[in-house]
């Protein structure tokens, strides 16, 4: 029985551990009428490989595109979307496994700013992170949490 709940410890701090986390800089008022058009890019001194940054743009829009939020070139009051990656570090998949926490920790944060596109006030304000220091679980779990928390901030939900 002890095994069990240790167990079951273990596998509900895992969880945890991979959501992305939001710091709020100006309050976002969602508004399910206006969509988004975002752009999606790093900071210069940020190392991160192209094809990574593929997927982090495909897994945005098709989580923004199940919300029905991306705009379209007919939509007129659309809210323009800027996500910046500040900070990237992905252990490799093998050494996560092999040495787990001795390998460091997993971590993505961007400044994503939201727009008006006829004021071009800035309507919203946010840095979104995540911190992963499982030995368990693969990079791309990683960033589909980080991309789940973009497309959650956006969409309203907290």
């Amino acid at each position: 029985m002890k095994k069990t709940w240790v167990c079951l410890v273990l596998f509900c701090l895992f969880l945890s551990g991979c959501a992305a986390k939001s710091n709020v800089i100006t309050p976002y008022q969602f508004d399910s009428n206006l969509k988004i058009d975002f752009f999606l890019s790093k900071q210069e001194i940020v190392e991160i490989p192209d094809e990574v940054l593929e997927t982090m743009r495909k897994q945005i829009q098709e989580g923004l595109s199940e919300q029905n939020l991306i705009a379209t070139n007919t939509d007129e009051n659309v809210r323009k979307v800027e996500i910046l990656i500040t900070s990237y570090r992905m252990r490799p998949d093998a050494a996560r496994l092999l040495v787990g926490i001795m390998a460091g920790c997993d971590n993505i944060k961007s400044h994503v700013v939201v727009t008006n596109s006829e004021t071009k006030k800035k309507i919203g304000e946010s840095e979104i992170m995540i911190k992963e220091c499982a030995a368990w679980g693969v990079s791309s779990q990683v960033i589909a949490a980080y991309c789940e928390g973009v497309v959650n901030y956006l969409a309203g939900k907290k």
